[in-house]
């Protein structure tokens, strides 16, 4: 076969440009963020970058102005709930219906932190031990673990 004659390049064309992914965008520093806007500024022509962040208010306005954005609602319920069912059979992880719903509770719509508190409640479990609701973790801890802002954004150069 010759080089550059594959079925996958007839498919999945190479594009003729570089993806960056900078994921909590908004926790970078306003310095780092000026600088940023320079590099996105000198590479453009061959590179886009997805900014990727909670806070579209913590990204400078020099920088937010020369990029697309993109605002994600939280996710349904059911979708969650059927993905957090795939990851915690592939992993082996046995999760009780009431354990479920609490992680679905406390996320938020977040299916990040669905995940996340899913992997920790089943490090915190010993062998194959069932995930279940602990009740001393109840109501009113929520607001500790739910972030104020339940959507997140996701903002493109280029």
């Amino acid at each position: 076969m010759k080089n550059g004659d594959s079925d996958d390049e007839k498919f999945y064309p190479n594009p003729s440009f570089k993806i960056i992914i900078l994921d909590e965008a908004d926790t970078v520093t306003l310095d780092a963020q000026a600088a940023l806007r320079r590099v996105i500024e000198a590479h453009s022509k061959v590179t886009r970058f997805i900014l990727i962040c909670n806070y579209v208010t913590r990204i400078i306005e020099p920088l937010a102005s020369r990029c697309a954005k993109f605002r994600f609602q939280p996710l349904p319920h059911a979708a969650m709930k059927n993905r957090l069912l795939t990851i915690s059979e592939s992993e082996e992880c046995k999760i009780g219906d009431d354990a479920l719903e609490e992680i679905l509770s406390l996320s938020g719509g977040d299916m990040r932190k669905a995940v996340n508190a899913l992997q920790s409640a089943q490090n915190l479990t010993t062998g194959k031990q069932e995930i279940k609701v602990s009740s001393k973790v109840g109501r009113s801890d929520q607001k500790r673990f739910s972030s104020p802002m339940p959507s997140a954004y996701c903002i493109i150069s280029g």
